[in-house]
């Protein structure tokens, strides 16, 4: 088996399923380092093979939609605060936190916002310990309901395992498919097929098709009144870079972005080879021949040698018994790499303002002027991102917390010790992202601002507060204004 039949699954036959591949794994190769073959093929479209080879072993070293992604992806920078408004969880958000999840979102968060979806797979060890792992969607064929299309139904991963061989033999990986769908509550299912769809496997993964009353019980939430099994969930959370509500995915949003971003790479192969070959001045000399060159043997091979350097002065003799004038001159450099640099940060810049981001929040960095070709947002701007990206995240990492507690609650129920974490909610969880810091300025000038506004009675104490404290709750916000107001001194 090739090394690119163990990378990469079986191509799906739907046209429109390979057309969302297609376009996902481009994106994630630009994002994970592995574009080369995608600017080769680039290089070539635009200035021929021959041009191609010529600039030399192109770089990688500009990539503007890894950069504009990466600097977006502040989320998660410091990690979240889960809690609730009715129990104290902070057992599960411990868990949560040890399992080394919301460090891990960091990376997830640029990939979603590249890819435009992201899929982390949910799983709770025997011990009650979460795990998870993000996978992407390039690996993954959904299904959902007309009624909330953004939410899978059924999703089939396909992975990499290790063949089925007779003892003594060596295993080689192969593709599976795990399938899990819930699309009928009454009837979910988990299998395991090969890579084709065509055999099931679950026998030999899973002890057999886990169907109806045998979905693993893991995936279930609380039985509620007169149910004797909970309601089956999926393992598997969707994130978005933005809500949808007619589709499941979105993967030529951006898609400028992209193109751009090799285009500009191919731009700066012609700046480097610029810089290389033809940032001087090409000299030339008619009817004449260094004098004095020595002879000189390399492998067997004698050729004459001079050396020519600043502190040496270059003899030069005219050749045989011509009358030709001799003629000495030099042509101007073939390309000013300084203004090819100007024309490509601007560009640069350019595709930046195309993914969302204002001029005016791309910071200046050392001496030059405000620069695409290295984005660095001011902390305004990602504030800004912040804003941006929170609603749908914040779904999502409900989603998950909630899966997270569900799983964690049926594990402890067939627990034979102790548990290690008590029951847990299964809703109703609040997400708090922590904010980018206010410089001191824009603190008192925020302040003054709510002070103002609260004073002369356009919002409530109560907003007042949680504006200026937005990672509390509203229950806690509640309580602190109570416990302000009956403080010695204080007024009701």
């Amino acid at each position: 088996m090739s090394q690119d039949q163990i990378t990469a699954p079986p191509w799906p036959t739907d046209s429109a399923i390979l057309a969302r591949w297609t376009e996902q794994r481009r994106r994630r190769r630009l994002l994970e380092g592995l574009w080369m073959r995608d600017l080769s093929r680039r290089m070539i479209e635009t200035v021929g093979s021959e041009r191609a080879r010529a600039w030399g072993e192109p770089t990688l070293s500009i990539n503007p939609f890894k950069t504009t992604a990466q600097e977006l992806a502040v989320l998660y920078d410091h990690e979240p605060t889960v809690s609730h408004d009715r129990v104290d969880v902070s057992s599960l958000a411990t868990a949560i936190s040890m399992s080394g999840f919301w460090s891990a979102m960091q990376r997830v968060q640029a990939l979603c916002i590249g890819i435009r979806e992201y899929f982390v797979r949910v799983d709770v060890s025997d011990e009650q310990r979460p795990r998870y792992r993000a996978v992407a969607p390039d690996y993954v064929i959904t299904e959902a309901l007309v009624s909330n299309p953004s939410v899978p139904v059924r999703v089939e991963e396909y992975r990499l395992r290790d063949s089925i061989v007779a003892e003594g033999q060596k295993a080689k990986k192969i593709w599976t498919i795990d399938v899990v769908d819930i699309s009928d509550l009454d009837h979910p299912v988990y299998m395991v097929l090969s890579g084709d769809g065509k055999t099931d496997l679950s026998g030999h993964y899973i002890d057999g098709a886990r169907a109806g009353g045998e979905y693993p019980r893991e995936w279930r939430m609380a039985p509620k009144d007169g149910e004797l099994l909970g309601r089956p969930i999926l393992p598997y959370v969707l994130y978005h870079a933005q809500q949808l509500t007619d589709r499941t995915f979105d993967p030529f949003e951006g898609i400028e972005l992209v193109d751009g971003t090799i285009d500009v790479a191919v731009l700066y192969q012609m700046v480097l080879h610029s810089f290389r070959d033809a940032s001087f001045p090409q000299r030339y000399i008619a009817n004449l021949e260094p004098a004095g060159a020595g002879i000189e043997t390399q492998d067997g091979i004698p050729r004459q040698e001079i050396v020519a350097d600043p502190a040496t002065i270059l003899m030069l003799q005219q050749i045989g018994e011509s009358d030709t004038q001799p003629i000495i001159g030099q042509w101007n450099a073939g390309a000013d790499v300084s203004v090819l640099e100007e024309t490509l940060s601007n560009l640069v810049a350019r595709l930046a303002q195309d993914a969302g981001i204002p001029p005016s929040d791309i910071q200046r960095l050392g001496g030059t002027a405000r620069s695409g070709a290295a984005i660095s947002l001011t902390n305004e701007g990602k504030r800004k991102a912040q804003r941006r990206y929170t609603p749908s995240f914040t779904v999502s990492d409900k989603r998950l917390v909630s899966t997270t507690a569900i799983m964690v609650n049926r594990v402890g129920e067939m627990m034979q010790g102790a548990r290690k974490i008590e029951p847990m909610p299964e809703g109703g969880y609040r997400i708090a992202y922590t904010r980018i810091p206010l410089s001191p300025e824009e603190r008192a000038s925020l302040r003054d601002d709510v002070i103002d506004r609260a004073n002369a009675g356009l919002i409530t104490p109560l907003k007042a507060y949680m504006t200026l404290n937005p990672e509390l709750s509203e229950a806690k916000a509640l309580e602190d204004l109570a416990s302000m107001t009956t403080r010695p001194g204080t007024t009701t």
